[in-house]
């Protein structure tokens, strides 16, 4: 909800600039995907930046449903740039089950989703 997250100090991230890299095109279930992130703050202020990227995951229907991972807070210097990593394992557990087909990961900022890749999952 921007409002709260505005309450908190976390402004509009629009004018940020934001690349997603995903390692694998493909990922094997069992195996980790790898997100690499970069942002960059051309602004003449800092930015404090909360950080979550979304994985939408393939259901049996064929529909894609997305769950929010928290990622990083942090304040981003007056242009300044930050490249950041991170390694999401594609495993059994409990609450999900997982399906063959195309997925997404999207970097969401200050309650904002900004840019998105596909990967497929194998099973």
């Amino acid at each position: 909800h921007s409002e709260t997250l505005a309450a908190f100090g976390y402004q509009s991230a629009d004018s940020l600039e934001v690349n997603l890299e995903l390692a694998e095109k493909t990922v094997n279930f069992g195996d980790s995907q790898t997100i690499n992130c970069t942002i960059s703050n051309p602004e003449a202020n800092s930015h404090k930046i909360l950080l979550d990227y979304v994985i939408y995951h393939q259901k049996a229907n064929g529909k894609l449903t997305p769950k929010v991972f928290k990622w990083k807070e942090f304040e981003l210097a007056a242009g300044a740039s930050i490249e950041l990593t991170k390694q999401h394992a594609f495993v059994a557990i409990s609450t999900r089950k997982y399906y063959d087909g195309e997925h997404f990961c999207a970097l969401q900022v200050n309650g904002k989703e900004l840019t998105q890749q596909s990967f497929k999952l194998n099973k």
